[in-house]
């Protein structure tokens, strides 16, 4: 067991991870108490960044079901997920990966329901690990073949996945903007 606890301003932040070799798990716990709000625009999310491996491919859990990112309506909201349990990077298609379809990254989140992919130069060649983890989930402006509508999600396009903690950055549509 590893944890670590700090100070800052009155608050306090703290955080435990349990390795279990036999089990091949990581449970985290990150308790944050006494955050100061505050009206910067500001978000925390951790994010998760396996790497490619043939034959696997992100999840989400969406209302009980798991889907694939890429699995929206065209013009729908890509970058902003709301899913039920979580996210998982495991095998999928036919043969020997998808016989082990349990192993993998599963991430499961118990009180942060937001999930954002993170996306890679498929989406956009501008893109760097840095740059794409400072834009995923709220600052994606990657236009589509003709220039004007969003580029419609492919799973090529998805390096990692990232559970949003926090945000007062969030527009809602239809509402005024405090």
């Amino acid at each position: 067991m590893i944890s670590a606890r700090f100070t800052y301003d009155g608050g306090r932040f703290s955080y435990r991870y349990v390795v279990d070799p036999a089990r091949r798990t990581v449970h985290s716990t990150l308790t944050w108490r006494n955050k100061t709000a505050t009206r910067v625009p500001e978000w925390t999310s951790v994010f998760f960044r396996p790497g490619h491996r043939a034959g696997y491919r992100w999840e989400m859990d969406k209302l009980g079901e798991w889907v694939s990112p890429a699995d929206v309506a065209a013009g729908g909201e890509q970058y902003m997920h709301g899913v039920w349990s979580g996210v998982r990077f495991t095998a999928s298609g036919s043969g020997m990966a998808a016989a082990n379809a349990s192993a993998g990254l599963w991430v499961t989140s118990m009180d942060a329901a937001m999930a954002c992919p993170v996306l890679n130069k498929v989406a956009d060649a501008a893109l760097t690990p840095e740059s794409s983890l400072a834009r995923a989930c709220f600052k994606y402006q990657i236009p589509g073949p003709d220039g004007h509508r969003q580029r419609q999600l492919t799973d090529a396009m998805i390096d990692g996945f990232g559970i949003t903690l926090h945000t007062n950055i969030m527009g809602i549509s239809g509402f005024p903007q405090w």
